[in-house]
């Protein structure tokens, strides 16, 4: 099988990064083949566009997040990887077109994130607290997949999901 490492992930799918993050795509046995991993750890020279994502509550509530936009299977693959910070704002985007099932991992992964994944309309699918794996063995990272094909998925600071109770209902606007 073909192994094509991309910061945060470890399956026999595209991988795709988290946060300066990193995609790869790797055959794991517990990963199927349209599976997306998204990663955030090892550091790239990638360069990512900046854009305002807004995020809509079923009550109108909107909150802006900062986001750098990993549009690139190689922005995809360095993800957040080797940040030691990350602003309360600040996020990274990932766009998926089309749409498709899609797992991150945190190896190289300096700060814990939250994940927030969304459906083709932007609606909120789920939520996941993912925590950094610095380990050497990339099998002992753990592996963060959605529930549902994914339209785009979102890395925010962890803790954001529960301090603005994102949840059901909400919508991400690019």
């Amino acid at each position: 099988m073909q192994k094509n490492y991309i910061a945060l992930g470890l399956t026999s799918a595209l991988l795709v990064a988290c946060a300066s993050t990193t995609t790869k795509e790797q055959s794991a046995s517990s990963a199927s083949a349209s599976d997306a991993m998204v990663s955030s750890s090892a550091f790239s020279s990638a360069s990512f566009a900046t854009q305002q994502i807004k995020l809509l509550s079923p009550s109108g509530q909107s909150l802006t997040i900062n986001a750098e936009v990993a549009q690139t299977t190689e922005q995809q693959e360095q993800g957040l990887m080797n940040r030691t910070t990350l602003a309360d704002d600040a996020g990274m985007f990932f766009p998926f077109d089309p749409p498709r099932p899609v797992s991150f991992w945190m190896k190289d992964t300096l700060i814990p994130l939250d994940i927030l994944y969304f459906d083709a309309n932007g609606s909120f699918i789920t939520s996941i607290a993912m925590q950094p794996c610095t380990s050497n063995d990339d099998s002992s990272c753990a592996l963060y997949p959605s529930p549902a094909p994914v339209g785009s998925a979102l890395e925010v600071p962890a803790g954001y999901v529960a301090q603005h109770q994102v949840g059901e209902g909400w919508k991400i606007v690019r």
